[in-house]
């Protein structure tokens, strides 16, 4: 999926994509941010609900119907709406005062009816400066055979730090891993204790602040520091971070 947005501080495109359990979120930079989650959170995450529904948006009597385009090959029709002026202000990061929303649904004989494209168009002011900005939303290759593979700048997880067993919503951004442990803090502690050595690296310092254990590690010119506390819900969260 491609979000595509305009005349904000960082215009461009957002790619979002998912394979099984692991999502990656890239931004307009080539930086991607990857999680590893279950099913039923990388949908709620990441998949229905970000997929907008014609009900949601055509909920007033504030549309027009403009005529029928093709959008990436589905036919669809095509509706001017007037959106919500609170969802607006969240995509300009200010106060909108005008707004030019066009929607298009799919109108193909066998497919359910879902939001083919979407267009929000906006002036408005953001500290006391004028700004206009545009945001899209398009889906395209429906129905087609695709081949879906991480994208080329996926951060990649050293074969040589290891991840404790069972362990669940996994997230990497740029050297820096969170994970959760089902696992106390202490087993989780002795766990990298353990396999850290195994896998050749050298401890370090190992301090403890509350309930939290810090343990640093070496190999070579290559560092790690992890942050194990215990999580929210019990277990264990973990932070590595990689130098």
């Amino acid at each position: 999926m491609l979000i595509t947005s305009e005349g904000r501080e960082q215009p461009g495109t957002v790619e979002i994509i998912q394979i099984g359990n692991t999502t990656w979120m890239c931004s307009p930079e080539g930086g991607c941010i990857q999680t590893q989650q279950s099913a039923e959170d990388a949908a709620q995450t990441f998949g229905e609900e970000i997929l907008f529904q014609p009900e949601d948006l055509l909920i007033s009597s504030d549309y027009k119907y403009v005529g029928r385009d093709v959008v990436k090959g589905i036919r669809s029709r095509h509706y001017t709406v007037n959106p919500p002026y609170d969802m607006v202000n969240e995509l300009a990061y200010g106060e909108v005062t005008v707004v030019q929303s066009d929607i298009w649904v799919a109108d193909e004989p066998g497919m359910p009816a879902y939001v083919s494209r979407l267009r929000i168009t906006w002036e408005g002011t953001r500290e006391n400066k004028k700004v206009t900005g545009s945001w899209t939303y398009e889906l395209y290759d429906v129905n087609k055979p695709i081949t879906i593979q991480p994208p080329a700048s996926a951060p990649a997880i050293p074969k040589d730090i290891p991840m404790c067993a069972g362990f669940t919503n996994q997230t990497v951004m740029g050297t820096t891993i969170l994970l959760s442990c089902p696992d106390s803090v202490g087993t989780v502690a002795e766990f990298y204790r353990t396999e850290m050595a195994r896998l050749g690296w050298t401890a370090g310092e190992e301090s403890a602040m509350g309930a939290m254990v810090m343990q640093e590690w070496t190999k070579g010119d290559r560092k790690v520091s992890l942050m194990i506390a215990p999580g929210d819900q019990g277990g264990s969260s973990v932070m590595v971070t990689t130098e």
